[in-house]
């Protein structure tokens, strides 16, 4: 399945067309309107040390590494599409500790009627949480706000950031930010999203916060109205780590980024240009899983390695064949 992390993104950035604030359940490889040709190649990499720590002292390990991606779509039954049996339950957790995986990036809060509390599952979260930890996996929890309901953002944010269960904390709170329907105003947009960032800070006190983005080519390359003026020089005071989305599989191959090296390296470096850090602590998203194939494997892990990214992943757990897994593994991060 393929719904959540970046089937927002690839639909803005197709310039589809939904409700306000809806986030479309399913994705393809259509190809966006390019609004400026992509340079002919790709720019040299620049390998910078990955930073182990913040400025603040805040512990980057569990961005480090081999990560993997669970989504409501794929946890929570109330979810599950077409009445099947959601597919990655907290058992699949001992299959992640044997490929390897170092941190689950895992959805437990979304604005969706299906999802009327605050925390979407709190046993199925509290159930992975344990077993993660249990296996030795770090967990992040990730919210996607739409902006539409900002209090209710903001309230659903903080507490992924003080949930607890006997003892048990998520790792590391991430925001996907990718909503553009609920608001078109964007500099209410961003108003919402810089007062949202910064009310998480100050309730998350030592746990590292991540900030999901759009792939810095699609605002500065394929679709420049996407989100004009995105505040990444704002973020930089709030968040700890980067999270591009960078799908190469959403590219067409006459684009010229349907190459997962590509891709990935003009990623990372428009990413550090804009927030005005050539060492910017970056964890790459590829995918999508079953559409990846072991040569953008291969590219994928080269550019994650000459750009210094401190951590990488597939988008996601369900859609990554098992034989991936081998290419994939690092050594234990931290």
């Amino acid at each position: 399945m393929r719904r959540a992390l970046g089937a927002a993104l690839l639909a803005a950035i197709a310039g589809s067309c939904a409700a306000a604030g809806d986030e479309p359940e399913r994705s393809s490889n259509a190809r966006p309107p390019t609004t400026a040709a992509p340079t002919t190649t790709a720019p040299t990499p620049v390998t910078a040390a990955p930073p182990t720590t913040t400025a603040s002292g805040v512990d980057l390990c569990p961005y480090r590494g081999t990560g993997t991606w669970v989504d409501v779509y794929d946890h929570v039954p109330a979810f599950a599409e077409r009445g099947r049996v959601s597919p990655v339950g907290p058992d699949a957790v001992a299959s992640m500790a044997d490929y390897g995986v170092h941190t689950l990036y895992l959805q437990v809060a979304k604005d969706d009627p299906r999802s009327p509390g605050v925390i979407t599952d709190e046993v199925q979260a509290a159930d992975f949480l344990r077993r993660a930890h249990d296996a030795g996996i770090k967990v992040v929890a990730w919210y996607l706000p739409t902006h539409r309901d900002h209090e209710l953002d903001v309230q659903r944010a903080i507490a992924l950031a003080r949930f607890e269960v006997e003892g048990e904390r998520f790792d590391g709170v991430a925001l996907d930010i990718e909503g553009t329907q609920a608001i078109t105003d964007i500099a209410e947009r961003n108003r919402r999203l810089l007062d949202l960032a910064a009310r998480l800070d100050a309730a998350a006190g030592d746990v590292p916060l991540g900030a999901i983005v759009y792939p810095p080519v699609a605002f500065d390359v394929l679709n420049p109205t996407l989100w004009p003026d995105f505040p990444w020089s704002e973020l930089t005071t709030y968040f700890d780590v980067w999270l591009p989305m960078v799908y190469w599989t959403f590219r067409d191959p006459a684009s010229g980024y349907r190459d997962a090296y590509r891709y990935t390296v003009e990623n990372v470096q428009r990413l550090r240009d804009h927030v005005g850090d050539p060492t910017a602590p970056v964890h790459v998203i590829g995918g999508i899983g079953d559409e990846t194939t072991d040569a953008d494997l291969e590219g994928f892990n080269r550019a994650v390695a000459e750009t210094g990214a401190i951590g990488s992943s597939i988008y996601d757990f369900d859609t990554l064949p098992p034989a991936a897994w081998p290419l994939l593994r690092t050594p234990s991060p931290c």
